[in-house]
């Protein structure tokens, strides 16, 4: 595992770890730390910052866009928006649910973009200043991705705004399951 540290040319200080092994799916779910990224790709001058500042997370530290100064990331986002990426190790293919606890300072700040085996989300609606789970984008029907044979994915999150952070990542093919507190 690297250890890389730096400043962005806006002087966002960072530190961040790479080399991670992938996260193992067990019975239909698996849960990770956001900090735990695989790998980081900045762009437009940001990057997700690793973070310590406010309380009630779980793990180590949260991931976070930095600042919430308004900035949103649209239709180019693949290519424009800084982006983290998790390796996980599915053995069992189904349908699965993401879920993210997550942190919105407001609704200008409470969304991101995933990306799971060539299927696309937004995810949206985090509640204002507090750590919740999410799992839509604002409305009833959940995130869902469809893994259709064992392997090693890449789950791709994207900022969309600025002022998000993000402390876990759930992924379940239990329908009926909704996480609470820190989660499983």
């Amino acid at each position: 595992m690297r250890i890389i540290t730096g400043t962005t040319t806006i002087g966002q200080a960072y530190q961040y770890s790479v080399g991670q092994a992938p996260f193992e799916e067990n019975d239909g779910q698996v849960v990770f730390e956001a900090e735990s990224f695989v790998a980081q790709i900045g762009h437009s001058d940001r990057i997700w910052l690793t973070q310590t500042v406010l309380s009630g997370y779980s793990g180590t530290s949260y991931i976070s866009t930095g600042l919430d100064i308004g900035q949103i990331f649209t239709d180019t986002y693949v290519a424009i928006s800084p982006e983290v990426q998790f390796k996980i190790n599915f053995t069992t293919p189904g349908t699965y649910r993401l879920w993210l606890r997550g942190y919105a300072s407001d609704a200008g700040g409470d969304s991101v973009y995933v990306r799971l085996a060539g299927q696309s989300d937004i995810m949206t609606s985090f509640a204002p200043r507090t750590w919740s789970w999410v799992s839509s984008e604002g409305g009833s029907t959940p995130t869902t991705f469809t893994i259709t044979e064992a392997g090693i994915y890449t789950l791709h999150l994207w900022q969309r705004e600025d002022g998000i952070k993000i402390d876990r990542v759930l992924m379940t093919t239990d329908e009926s399951y909704i996480p609470s507190g820190n989660g499983p």
